[in-house]
């Protein structure tokens, strides 16, 4: 869990810095629009049909746009393809496991081999 939240907290300051180029490019596009003080409005909504709104440089493994890699030792993997490889040993489905692995919401989820079930609840004991 403490690895967890190590990387959590990375790809969050990574998000906080990519965050600033967004707005940078919010800035440089209400620029070039010309934009007046009630157009702020036209160009969100211009960068929203572009599809280049903070979404573009938002990361998350839950999204699959981010990989753990070690050049030392030479690996590299996603959430999905870890889940993948090992939902089989589990028996169940990828999807389902790479949900549990790193979950959207952020919240912590639990394996529990007996049931070979996901829940958000610890029933280990």
């Amino acid at each position: 869990a403490d690895a967890h939240r190590r990387l959590q907290r990375l790809i969050e300051n990574v998000n906080a810095v990519c965050g600033t180029f967004y707005q940078e490019q919010f800035l440089e596009r209400a620029h070039e629009m010309d934009a007046e003080e009630g157009d702020v409005d036209k160009v969100k909504e211009q960068m929203e049909r572009d599809g280049t709104l903070q979404k573009q440089f938002e990361f998350s493994p839950a999204n699959g746009n981010v990989a753990f890699a070690s050049a030392t030792v030479g690996w590299a993997f996603r959430v999905e393809d870890f889940a993948g490889l090992i939902s089989q040993k589990l028996g169940m489905k990828a999807e389902g496991l790479a949900l549990a692995m790193w979950p959207p919401d952020g919240k912590d989820a639990y394996f529990n081999p007996k049931t070979r079930a996901v829940s958000r609840k610890d029933e280990t004991g």
